[in-house]
């Protein structure tokens, strides 16, 4: 494994020519010691330093709803000083979850306990909280339904393949829960759509 820490050991005139670069490519006024931990902007959204929190399934809701855990889960990354969270995959209906502990955003409820971690995020952090909403397709732990009939593994049941109809009603529910989210205060939804 090669570090910037271990590059730096080996040829430190090489990692302060990137840093002076990085600090003159980015108009920074002083020198920069690491970049991760500079501003850095996403469109419109600027972040306090470049740590982002990949998503982490939990598999601790239950119906889809998010609880404690996940309050002190989020809460404690916002607090320790990420610059963006990306929360678990979360499911756009009940049969859009990979598994019964999987998160959901799809009732009002959820949207509830969702805005009660987002605030909490924005409250005690300069941490960014962004949602990745998806549906199981083919991954699901009930009746699937996927582009075609072919299971996710050899042992996965077959799913449905999709009509004109399927395909509306699982847009209307990204719809939804893409609306649910804004509701929720989040600042930003990425869109997980490879299942």
């Amino acid at each position: 494994k090669v570090t910037f820490e271990n590059l730096s050991l080996r040829d430190k005139t090489f990692t302060d020519k990137v840093l002076q670069e990085f600090t003159e490519i980015n108009n920074f006024k002083e020198s920069v010691k690491s970049p991760a931990f500079t501003p850095f902007t996403i469109a419109k959204l600027s972040l306090s330093n470049r740590i982002v929190m990949s998503a982490m399934g939990q598999y601790a809701a239950t119906n889809g709803l998010i609880n404690d855990w996940h309050l002190v889960h989020y809460g404690s990354r916002a607090t320790g000083g990420v610059g963006l969270i990306i929360t678990e995959m979360t499911a756009v209906s009940p049969d859009g979850r990979i598994t019964e502990g999987c998160t959901g955003i799809y009732t009002q409820e959820h949207t509830e306990a969702w805005k009660r971690l987002v605030d909490f995020v924005h409250q005690h952090s300069k941490a960014k909280i962004a949602i990745q909403l998806g549906h199981s397709g083919r991954k699901g732990a009930w009746e699937t339904i996927s582009a075609s009939p072919i299971p996710f593994t050899e042992n996965s049941s077959i799913p449905k393949q999709m009509s004109l109809q399927d395909m509306e009603l699982v847009i209307s529910q990204f719809v939804n829960a893409a609306e649910n989210a804004d509701s929720a205060g989040f600042d930003l939804i990425e869109l997980q759509a490879h299942h």
